[in-house]
């Protein structure tokens, strides 16, 4: 009786384990294959060389994207105006959406008031439907990024509707009158 080596499994079928002392080499299963390695290599090469590229013309891209860009930001504002909104004043956020566009293209713009702007635009996206004030506020953005007016200043507390303004009399002394005073005594 002879005793054959563990090659074949509990019902006679081989089995493709290797066998711990077979004596041929061991490679191990999975890892990347060559070409593998060498198409992702090529791949990030071809990406970076994109992404180069993209920020050598970027310079020339930018104002066609802001251009755009504003361009549905109109489309969505004008879609959003309260119904009091007049054709004259319709016409005037469209003068200053095309006004904003051209001094981003030409380089004239305010960057300070570029700035203000987009804050503007992310805070109109977020809200849908536009009041009376946020629109005008929003067309004198848009005139400040081109230079035709001077950018809004900081908002005043304002009454609410129905509610009557503080008598001046009621109002504190600003620091101004009060220096005046003292000098008078």
């Amino acid at each position: 009786m002879t005793i054959e080596p563990h090659s074949q499994g509990p019902q006679g079928q081989g089995t493709d384990q290797p066998q711990p002392f077979s004596g041929g080499p061991q490679t191990a299963p999975g890892g990347c294959s060559r070409p593998l390695l060498i198409g992702c290599a090529v791949t990030v090469v071809l990406l970076g060389l994109l992404l180069l590229g993209f920020l050598w013309k970027a310079r020339d891209l930018m104002p066609a994207l802001f251009r755009w860009s504003l361009d549905q930001f109109e489309q969505q504002v004008a879609g959003n105006l309260p119904a009091e909104f007049s054709d004259a004043e319709r016409q005037r956020l469209a003068d200053a959406f095309d006004a904003a566009a051209a001094a981003v293209e030409d380089g004239s713009a305010d960057p300070g008031a570029l700035q203000r702007l987009q804050g503007e635009l992310l805070d109109v996206a977020r809200s849908g439907r536009l009041s009376r004030r946020q629109a005008i506020g929003l067309i004198e953005s848009l005139e400040a990024v081109a230079g035709q007016r001077a950018p809004p200043a900081a908002p005043e507390a304002l009454p609410e509707v129905g509610e009557e303004p503080m008598p001046q009399a009621l109002c504190a002394p600003s620091s101004r009158d009060s220096h005046d005073r003292l000098l008078a005594a």
